[in-house]
């Protein structure tokens, strides 16, 4: 509102830019002033507030600290279904109990399809069959790779790494 801004005088000198101000006379009239220019030492600006910040109602906001330990201390009453995971905690890897293995690299397993159980020999034409048979790729196929060193990645890429590289083709099965 209008009586929230201290209002200056303002010269009529520069005639280049129309504005409307309101003039300290005609503020509580409620008349407007066409003025010129407004000069920029002359500018509306808000009121200050005079009050302390003592009288401010901020609440104390815990610390991280607390705020963690107070968490965990909830923990306890939430059923462990529903708990999420807590940093430094390891989650049980239940994935791994109930995985496929499909076949391995060498071809003395051939590898089976996980859409149609064809079995191929190679991987190679087992990543062809997929790719153009069901036109989908093993990765999305649930597939990963699990290395003799125990790696496990969804590309091949590790065999440049690794002096084993020899794949065995695992299936994620959902539980």
């Amino acid at each position: 509102s209008m009586r929230d801004y201290v209002v200056e005088d303002v010269e009529e000198k520069d005639t280049a830019n129309n504005a409307i101000y309101f003039s300290k006379d005609s503020s509580e009239t409620g008349q407007v002033k066409n003025i010129r220019r407004q000069s920029s030492r002359n500018v509306t600006r808000p009121l200050k507030y005079t009050g302390s910040m003592e009288e401010s109602d901020e609440e104390d906001v815990p610390s991280v600290k607390e705020r963690k330990s107070e968490s965990m201390e909830n923990m306890d009453k939430v059923p462990k279904k529903r708990r999420t995971s807590v940093k430094g905690q390891s989650q049980p890897k239940t994935m791994k109990k109930n995985n496929e293995e499909i076949g391995n690299e060498t071809g003395k397993n051939e590898l089976k399809c996980p859409e149609c159980e064809v079995c191929s020999s190679p991987m190679m034409g087992w990543e062809y069959h997929l790719r153009h048979t069901h036109s989908t790729t093993p990765t999305l196929a649930g597939c990963f790779l699990r290395c003799d060193c125990g790696h496990e990645s969804y590309s091949r890429r590790h065999s440049k790494r690794c002096e084993i590289s020899n794949f065995t083709v695992i299936r994620k099965r959902s539980i």
